[in-house]
C-alpha cells in the first residue's frame, strides 16, 4: 500500500511542489524499499564522441569508460534539446522544454533586472529535486544552472537543499556584476576562475558526499565544461598533449573517478546509481571552434551530422549516456534503444518508489526495463520509449529586448516540433535556419539505424512512412502550441 511521505519541509513549503496545473496532487512512495543515491554528471556541449568508449580520437577517458564497464552504455539517447538551458529544463522536469514554460535560453539579457524575469517556474512545474525531495533525499546541486536565477527559478526554489555553482553559463555575466562569481545557494561567495572550475565542483560533490553518511542523496554535478570558455587546472593544461579542449575531457574524466573514489571510500558505491550524459551536442560552430579547413578545433559529434544547436540533425541531441549501478546492472552491456533524458525524471522516481501524479504530464518514460535487462540490444528491440521529439530552440537571444524576447518566443511555439525519430525511422520537417531564414523547411526521412550519418534520403522511397510521420509531428507541434500558450496564462 500506497502511503503519504511526511517530511519536515512541508511545514515551510506546503503547497509548492503539489499545486501544478491542474491542481493539487498527492507524491507517494513505497515505504519499504531501499532508495539508491542518485548521482546525475552532466557535461556541458561534449559532443557524441567526445568520451573514449564512443570512439573519441584524442581524449584519454578511463573513469568514464570504466563506468560503461560497470553498466550499461547507450547509444540511441537523446538530450531534451540542443541547447542548454531548455535541455536542462527537460531534465529537470520529464517534459519537453516547451512543455516546461522553457523554449529557449535565458541569455545575458534576461539576467539583469531590467527584463522580465525568465526560467523555469516552481509555482507551475515539479522539477526532479523537488520530487526527491520529498522522498526523504538530501539534495544537492553543483555548477551550471542556467535555468534563471529570480526568485522561483533557482535551485532552492525546486527543491535543492544546496547549490554551489554558476546560475548561468560560464561565458555570461550578468549586468553589473564582474567577474565572474560562485554563488552558494541565492549569494555570489567567491570569484571563479574559469580554469578551475572543475576542480572546485568536483570539491564541492566529494564534500556533500562526504556528508550524507545516512540518509538517500541526489547531486546533479553539471559541469560547465567543455562549454567556452575553455578552461583547465595547471594540473591538467597541456597534459593531453592534444589541445585544450581535450585538457578539459580529461579533467572531466578525471572528476568521474574522484566521486567514484569518494563512494567507495564511504563504502556506498553498491548503493549509488551513476548517471552519465551531456546537455547537448558540441558546440562545433563558436567563435574560434573551427581550423580555417572547416574542420573542427573542438569537440566531435562524428559521424553523426551538424552538432549543438542544430536541432533537426543527429549531432544536435543525440549524445552519450551512460548508467552504472555495480551489483544491480550486469556490467559491460550495450543498448541500441531509444531513450533520451526526459527519461531520467520517471526513472529516478520509479528507482525512489514515487508514483508520479498523472497532473504532471511528464513526457519521459522510465527505462528501468532496460537498465535491468541481462543482455545487449544491438537491434534496440527493447525500447520502451516509442518516440522521441526533436525540439527546436530559436536561441540567438543576445541583445535581446522585451519585443525579441516575445518574438522568439512566439516562434518557438509555433515551430517547436522539427523531427520525431520513431524506432528505426526519423522524419525531419524542418531544421536549423539558413542565411537569415528562421528555419529551413524540409522534408527528409532516415533509415537511422542503417544510416546515423543522415546520408540518404528515403521521402521519396518510402512516402507512405514519411506521410504517416509528417502527420504525427503535425499533431504534436499543435498539442505543444496549445499546452504551451495555457502554461504562459
Amino acid at each position: 500500500m500506497k502511503t503519504m511521505i511526511r517530511h519536515r519541509s512541508f511545514l515551510k513549503y506546503p503547497l509548492i511542489v503539489f499545486l501544478v496545473m491542474l491542481g493539487s496532487v498527492r507524491l507517494s512512495a513505497e515505504p519499504s524499499k531501499e532508495k539508491p543515491n542518485i548521482i546525475l554528471i552532466l557535461a556541458d556541449d561534449m559532443g557524441y564522441t567526445d568520451v573514449g568508449c564512443y570512439g573519441a580520437p584524442k581524449a584519454r577517458t578511463p573513469n568514464i569508460d570504466s563506468l560503461a564497464k560497470s553498466g550499461i552504455r547507450f547509444t540511441d539517447s537523446y538530450a531534451a534539446a540542443s541547447v542548454c538551458g531548455p535541455s536542462r529544463a527537460g531534465i529537470m522536469t520529464g517534459k519537453y522544454p516547451l512543455l516546461a514554460g522553457f523554449p529557449t535560453n535565458p541569455w545575458p539579457a534576461h539576467l539583469s533586472n531590467n527584463y522580465k524575469p525568465f526560467g523555469l517556474d516552481s509555482r507551475k512545474q515539479t522539477s526532479m529535486a523537488s520530487m526527491l525531495k520529498q522522498a526523504g533525499y538530501a539534495t544537492s546541486c553543483i555548477g551550471k544552472w542556467h535555468l534563471g536565477h529570480k526568485k522561483h527559478f533557482r535551485p532552492g526554489d525546486h527543491g535543492f537543499d544546496e547549490f554551489f555553482g554558476l546560475p548561468h553559463d560560464i561565458g555570461a555575466v550578468p549586468a553589473g556584476q564582474a567577474p565572474l562569481k560562485w554563488f552558494r545557494d541565492n549569494k555570489p561567495v567567491e570569484k571563479a576562475d574559469k580554469d578551475l572550475v572543475t576542480k572546485r565542483c568536483t570539491e564541492e560533490a566529494v564534500d556533500f558526499i562526504n556528508r550524507q553518511p545516512k540518509n538517500p542523496f541526489f547531486i546533479y554535478l553539471s559541469h560547465p565544461m567543455p562549454h567556452t570558455k575553455l578552461g583547465a587546472s595547471p594540473a591538467f593544461k597541456g597534459r593531453s598533449g592534444n589541445g585544450l579542449y581535450c585538457d578539459v575531457i580529461e579533467e572531466l574524466d578525471w572528476s568521474v573517478g574522484q566521486i567514484v573514489e569518494a563512494l567507495k571510500k564511504n563504502g556506498v558505491e553498491k548503493r549509488t546509481v551513476i548517471v552519465f550524459t551531456s546537455d547537448n551536442g558540441p558546440w562545433v560552430n563558436a567563435p574560434g571552434g573551427l581550423f580555417k579547413d572547416g574542420t573542427p578545433r573542438w569537440g566531435s559529434s562524428k559521424p553523426l551530422k551538424k552538432w549543438k544547436f542544430h536541432w533537426g540533425h543527429e549531432g544536435g541531441s543525440r549524445v552519450p549516456f551512460i548508467v552504472s549501478w555495480p551489483g544491480k546492472i550486469k556490467a559491460s552491456r550495450t543498448s541500441h534503444a531509444l531513450s533520451s533524458a526526459l527519461d531520467l525524471f520517471p526513472t529516478f522516481a520509479e528507482l525512489a518508489g514515487i508514483s508520479i501524479p498523472k497532473a504532471w504530464k511528464i513526457n519521459g518514460t522510465s527505462q528501468l526495463p532496460l537498465w535491468f535487462a541481462d543482455r545487449d540490444d544491438p537491434k534496440g528491440e527493447d525500447a520502451v520509449t516509442k518516440r522521441f521529439f526533436f525540439h527546436s530552440t530559436h536561441w540567438a537571444m543576445q541583445g535581446a529586448n522585451m519585443e525579441r524576447y516575445h518574438f522568439v518566443k512566439s516562434v518557438s511555439a509555433n515551430h517547436a516540433v522539427s523531427a520525431v525519430r520513431e524506432g528505426r525511422w526519423k522524419y525531419v520537417k524542418h531544421t536549423r535556419r539558413r542565411h537569415g531564414k528562421a528555419f529551413e523547411k524540409v522534408n527528409l526521412l532516415f533509415d537511422i539505424q542503417a544510416d546515423k550519418e543522415e546520408n540518404i534520403n528515403l521521402y521519396e522511397k518510402h512516402p507512405e512512412i514519411a506521410k504517416r510521420l509528417k502527420i504525427i509531428v503535425d499533431q504534436e507541434q499543435a498539442r505543444w502550441k496549445k499546452e504551451y500558450q495555457t502554461i504562459e496564462k
